[in-house]
């Protein structure tokens, strides 16, 4: 299921290429397309935040903008991983034996960008982003109790999760530095897990 996610998250990038032929023809062979990658922390929210330490998050960026058009457009693929709190489980059976664990999602993402407008001096450039996505979950736990050690992971599930949040940008060099805040919600069965990625990266023009 990893590399079926993994393939989506490719998939998506090459329709954004598929896209951005015809529109750097009509640029004068301007590229539109831009690449980046960013990170930080990843805060549960809700019973996620019983169960999970503050985790974090990585994700690869390809962009897209189109002159004629008010909002742009990013495609990404993603790797969050949060570790189990210790005392999530609470098992007779352990005998007051250790638990460790964690769980991972790995997503492709859809997003739509609105940059509010600023003045051709103004450096810094807020924006809303929001968008949905595929969200492949995995989790694996580890235990001992009485001298005896013993690991399960669960089937993996992929779900679709829907984002919204804000962030600034601001350019330095042949870079566009950002930072933003978004809340993810994931919707698994029966219920969904939320939390909130504070990430920081870099795109290239």
């Amino acid at each position: 299921m990893r590399s079926s996610t993994i393939l989506r998250g490719a998939a998506v990038a090459a329709a954004f290429l598929c896209v951005a032929r015809p529109a750097a023809a009509q640029l004068g062979g301007v590229n539109p397309l831009s690449f980046g990658a960013s990170v930080g922390a990843a805060v549960p929210l809700g019973d996620a935040s019983d169960a999970f330490n503050t985790g974090f998050s990585v994700d690869g960026i390809v962009g897209l903008r189109v002159p004629t058009l008010p909002v742009r457009f990013r495609a990404e693929v993603g790797y969050t991983r949060f570790g189990l709190k210790t005392g999530a489980f609470d098992d007779e059976d352990l005998d007051g034996g250790d638990v460790s664990g964690n769980t991972r999602f790995i997503s492709g993402v859809a997003n739509v960008i609105y940059s509010f407008p600023t003045g051709p001096v103004t450096v810094v450039r807020p924006y809303l982003i929001g968008g949905v996505g595929l969200y492949n979950s995995r989790s694996s736990v580890t235990a001992n109790a009485g001298g005896v050690s013993f690991s399960a992971n669960s089937g993996s599930s992929t779900n679709v999760g829907f984002n919204g949040g804000a962030g600034v940008e601001f350019p330095v060099g042949g870079l566009s530095v950002f930072g933003e805040v978004r809340y993810v919600s994931v919707l698994t069965e029966g219920s969904s897990t939320n939390f909130v990625p504070i990430r920081l990266g870099v795109r290239l023009f």
